[in-house]
């Protein structure tokens, strides 16, 4: 899938080694003051230049930057949660808002993740500024990928509602898939014994008729009989062990769903935690780009279903290797 860069300044919009120049006061000091003029523009990168899927690059001023300071054994799913009611303490002393503003979480975009370096930064950007970016780029028949500051695109400012709708159908696609595979394996499996035991209940229903009318049943007849309640009592048994298991499947499906090129997979072991009473998936991988590593769990935190995944946090990492573990629940 080509995706392509696009920068969005006040006055010009530019790709590979061209631009576009904007009408005067469509775009200026992060506000989109006529929308319709924007449009335009990406109408002329989906018809003219037959651009599809693309990345928004803005210039830094557009963002706030800054450097969060959270114990370094904090999972990051519980450091979002923590800044989301901090955040009067990192920006609104850097935003020229006339008074106090009690809904500034509601105005602003924010992300926290690990840079490079493996240092804890946030940005955050206009909630409405990103969202117009999105409504006209869509309007106009383009997919955003992702909306990132300049020099710092490990981060992706699209409005948590996109991002959220974009896991969903993925996931709905995904699942449709699955039960479609599942649906066609079970009958394709399963055919030769269904159509065996319709001949079975057939073979009943005479033994039935014969017993009525007071004839012998064959010994043969018996014995199999005796197998068929055999072989579902360890049917019913086999379930009851797949109960008390751990969602192995439903871990790889994850992994899979979500693996970058650039992230290797060592190794995954399961295991239960006595103490807690909960299974634990160990995922071992390595990778020697960092911005990778970050967008991987992130990835896999976005995209968990919270039913049989409790937390997923990188306890350790050292140089290019990693460890990953999802807390499970049981199936």
């Amino acid at each position: 899938m080509d995706i392509k860069d696009i920068k969005l300044e006040d006055k010009i919009l530019k790709y590979d080694n061209s631009e576009i120049n904007l009408p005067e006061g469509c775009v200026f000091d992060g506000q989109i003051l006529k929308p319709e003029l924007l449009r335009d523009a990406f109408k002329f990168l989906r018809q003219e230049l037959k651009f599809k899927n693309i990345n928004i690059i803005l210039p830094i001023k557009n963002f706030i930057i800054k450097q969060a300071f959270y114990p370094d054994n904090m999972p990051l799913s519980e450091i979002k949660q923590a800044l989301s009611y901090e955040l009067d303490k990192y920006f609104i002393e850097l935003k020229d808002y006339s008074s106090f503003n009690p809904n500034l979480r509601d105005d602003l975009v924010y992300e926290v993740k690990y840079d490079a370096n493996n240092i804890l930064m946030t940005a955050a950007a206009e909630h409405k500024f990103m969202s117009g970016i999105l409504i006209e780029a869509e309007r106009a028949g383009l997919k955003v990928k992702s909306i990132e500051p300049e020099n710092y695109n490990y981060f992706d400012l699209r409005t948590p509602a996109y991002k959220n709708s974009e896991l969903k159908r993925r996931k709905l696609n995904l699942d449709k898939f699955i039960a479609l595979a599942a649906l066609i394996l079970f009958l394709g499996a399963n055919l030769f014994y269904i159509f065996k035991a319709y001949k079975n209940i057939l073979r009943l229903e005479n033994l039935i008729s014969i017993e009525e009318a007071q004839a012998p049943i064959r010994a043969a007849q018996l014995e199999e009989l005796k197998a068929e309640r055999t072989r579902q009592a360890a049917f019913k048994r086999t379930l009851n062990f797949i109960e008390d298991q751990p969602p192995v499947l439903e871990v790889l499906r994850l992994l899979e769903m979500n693996l970058i090129d650039g992230i290797k997979i060592n190794s995954i072991s399961v295991k239960q935690d006595i103490k807690d009473k909960i299974y634990k998936a160990e995922i071992n991988a390595s990778s020697s780009n960092g911005k990778l590593i970050t967008k991987f769990l992130e990835n896999l935190n976005a995209s968990a279903d919270r039913d049989f995944v409790n937390k997923i946090y990188m306890p350790r990492r050292v140089r290019e290797n990693f460890i990953i573990i999802l807390e499970l629940k049981m199936i």
